[in-house]
């Protein structure tokens, strides 16, 4: 092919599907959690979208400064040294979902880009990161 023909943009996860949507590009190929939501009613692009099959199967995943990696794996924010945790996330995912889920708002601290949540770690904005398992994989957090 030519690749001329070819634009690649760098979306944050909460425009892609709206981009999708209006036409702004014509295909995601990143990673995205497919669930029935998304297939019948994408509520920030008011539509359904068709999903190729899923080729790469992960979950939510926490990385970070001891002890509030493990204080974020067993949902402990009462304990002495875990009440003062807070989580970056990239905004707009299926991750800060299952987090509003998981945890109170106080500890979770919305950033506009996977590479900004892992910065926060540096900036000491959250002593811990949540997404997949290669947002948060050793490498990822050490690249920071």
């Amino acid at each position: 092919g030519d690749s001329s023909k070819v634009e690649f943009q760098n979306l944050p996860a909460a425009e892609r599907f709206t981009a999708l949507a209006s036409g702004r590009v014509d295909v995601l190929s990143r990673i995205t959690t497919v669930n029935l939501i998304r297939d019948v009613f994408e509520p920030r692009a008011m539509v359904g979208f068709s999903f190729t099959q899923v080729n790469f199967y992960d979950g939510l995943r926490f990385g970070g400064i001891p002890p509030y990696g493990q204080c974020a794996e067993n949902i402990d924010i009462t304990s002495s040294q875990c009440k003062d945790m807070r989580i970056c996330v990239n905004k707009g995912t299926t991750n800060m979902a299952q987090l509003g889920e998981l945890f109170p708002a106080i500890h979770i601290v919305p950033k506009d880009t996977g590479e900004l949540a892992l910065e926060g770690l540096v900036n000491e904005d959250c002593q811990v990161v949540a997404g997949g398992a290669h947002d948060v994989s050793a490498g990822s957090v050490e690249d920071v």
